[in-house]
């Protein structure tokens, strides 16, 4: 297997930068970066129509009630911040599918993990977050948007780098 090109660094520079936050939980997050929020909601609606995204919001409540998800109660928290449909449907937007892929960096002394968002959404890079949260292993940081919970990639300098990734599979549709 031919191993991926190596980046160059110069195309790095220009991307936009990620804000850092250190916010305390969801509602610090949602308060904090309202506009962002907005911004995301706006842009799926700009893609999806807003019965498409109640549609959503309703199949994907119904899917975190029945797995017994344990982040529902957090999304419950953005829905009522948000206060119109899209905190349900945006928070199971990655189960849609991404890709992943893990490399050494230029000089080869560490590895870098990306993450490509495959889905067509307009806007959703943008809007893009670090957040250094803390939890019984110590802080880490979680690259999300406002308003999604849990984590689909994160890491902690010098301890770990880590991404939910799982392709769709046929037959593999949970029931909704």
């Amino acid at each position: 297997m031919t191993p991926p090109p190596r980046p160059d660094p110069a195309d790095n520079a220009t991307l936009p930068r990620i804000p850092l936050r250190r916010v305390g939980g969801m509602a610090g997050l949602i308060e904090a970066e309202r506009g962002r929020l907005n911004a995301l909601i706006a842009a799926a609606e700009r893609s999806y129509p807003r019965a498409v995204i109640a549609l959503g919001d309703r199949l994907s409540r119904r899917w975190l009630e029945r797995s017994g998800n344990p982040y529902l109660e957090e999304v419950e928290t953005v829905d009522r911040a948000l206060g119109r449909p899209g905190a349900y449907f945006l928070n199971l937007s990655y189960e849609w599918a991404c890709t992943c892929s893990v490399g050494p960096t230029a000089d080869g002394r560490t590895s870098r993990l990306t993450r490509v968002l495959d889905w067509p959404f307009d806007g959703l890079g943008a809007q893009v977050l670090a957040v250094r949260q803390g939890g019984p292993a110590g802080e880490w940081i979680n690259l999300t948007w406002p308003g999604f919970t849990g984590s689909i990639q994160g890491m902690a300098p010098g301890r770990f780098a880590a991404a939910f990734n799982q392709a769709p599979c046929a037959g593999a549709a949970p029931r909704v």
